[in-house]
């Protein structure tokens, strides 16, 4: 019996913990009236920082017109379209134009295009005999006192020129080049002599090849 009382009576505490709940326990309670004002700080603030948020974003980060810059992409594609278009058919169509004719300029930097894409040298003589037989056929046709006339003349001394030297590089041209080349250095030289004489005896003269 006197082992069971002894276990019935509550343990003491340690002096410490007790000193500490005691202050615990004479906390006052909150005061209403200051717990509602501070809840509406809060609050206030947290207005204030959504505001200023919402308005930063507007400022600095604008809707990006999407459909306006497809449209003006598509517009600028169109246009660069045309042009080319266009000048392909000023090209092809340049191709039969005479040395008085308004396309004639876009002949002659049509045919300057294709020898400067043109790398092999067997192919850039070939095309130099083809050029060069264009000017002599238009200097036969073209009329008197044509005002190109000289300008076409001096375009078939380069042509010449150039083929002349590119056969030189190779060497080994076979006999149908060396033939044409030939025979277009003695036509234009030919109509070297034609040009210098007179006018009348100059138009007799070209009528013959």
């Amino acid at each position: 019996m006197a082992m069971s009382r002894r276990s019935e009576e509550p343990t003491p505490l340690d002096p410490g913990l007790e000193a500490a709940l005691d202050k615990l326990n004479r906390v006052p309670p909150r005061d209403p009236q200051a717990a509602v004002r501070g809840r509406a700080a809060f609050l206030a603030q947290a207005q204030a920082m959504r505001t200023s948020a919402g308005s930063h974003t507007s400022t600095h980060t604008p809707a990006l017109p999407t459909r306006s810059i497809l449209r003006l992409l598509c517009l600028a594609l169109a246009a660069i379209g045309a042009l080319i278009v266009a000048g392909a058919i000023a090209m092809l169509a340049a191709q039969a134009s005479q040395p008085n004719d308004a396309l004639y300029p876009v002949k002659l930097l049509s045919e300057e295009a294709r020898l400067a894409l043109t790398f092999d040298e067997r192919r850039q003589l070939d095309l130099l005999l083809e050029f060069s037989n264009r000017r002599l056929a238009e200097l036969q046709s073209a009329k008197e006192g044509a005002a190109t006339l000289r300008d076409v003349f001096v375009c078939l001394e380069k042509h010449v020129s150039q083929a002349a030297k590119i056969a030189a590089r190779l060497g080994d041209v076979d006999a149908g080049q060396a033939e044409s080349l030939m025979q277009i250095r003695d036509r234009t030289e030919r109509l070297r002599r034609m040009m210098q004489q007179p006018q009348g005896d100059a138009s007799s003269g070209r009528a013959s090849p």
